[in-house]
């Protein structure tokens, strides 16, 4: 299965006085080392014995799945190494191969945002019902502090005044109770 790149540029059109958009289609770089390893009549195989790597990274190399190999580092040293193989100008391929890798780095960041954003939406509705919960929480605190516990401090006083005459001289002092009586 072979990939293309799409590569839109813009040519004046003289009939209407505008720009169009014309799209050519540029083989990729996978596209241009598989054909050209085809047309010298090396089997997968044989590339990957002479370059000293395993068949499964000749095809991610040749179908543009760059993140199967190591690392951008040994990207750039297969690429290079095929290229000099193939007879063809690693310089060129190379530049082909960082274009690719930004515009696929860029594609990746906007992914990235759009993901984020949709996370932050679908958890708004939690944050929206957490501040709720402990809006109510706190007023329901709030208003079970401010009445039930003044009452309860009135029902402590009923509850402490004198039943008899011996209590009330306890509570008062016996000095007064004793006047009076």
């Amino acid at each position: 299965m072979k990939t293309e790149q799409a590569i839109q540029t813009t040519q004046p059109n003289e009939e209407f006085g505008g720009q169009d958009s014309v799209e050519e289609t540029v083989p990729s770089l996978g596209d241009i080392l598989s054909q050209e390893r085809i047309t010298q009549g090396l089997s997968e195989q044989d590339a990957a014995d002479k370059l000293h790597i395993t068949v499964h990274y000749l095809r991610s190399i040749e179908t543009d799945k760059y993140e199967k190999l190591p690392g951008d580092i040994f990207a750039r040293g297969y690429i290079k190494s095929y290229a000099i193989l193939l007879g063809l100008e690693p310089q060129d391929l190379l530049e082909k191969y960082s274009f690719f890798n930004t515009h696929k780095m860029q594609l990746a960041q906007a992914e990235s945002r759009i993901r984020e954003k949709r996370k932050n939406k679908r958890n708004m509705p939690w944050v929206i019902l957490s501040i709720i919960v402990f809006v109510a929480g706190f007023l329901g605190l709030w208003l079970f502090n401010s009445f039930f516990a003044a009452n309860a401090s009135d029902q402590s006083l009923q509850l402490q005044l004198p039943i008899d005459n011996y209590s009330a001289k306890q509570a008062v002092g016996f000095k007064y109770y004793d006047n009076i009586s």
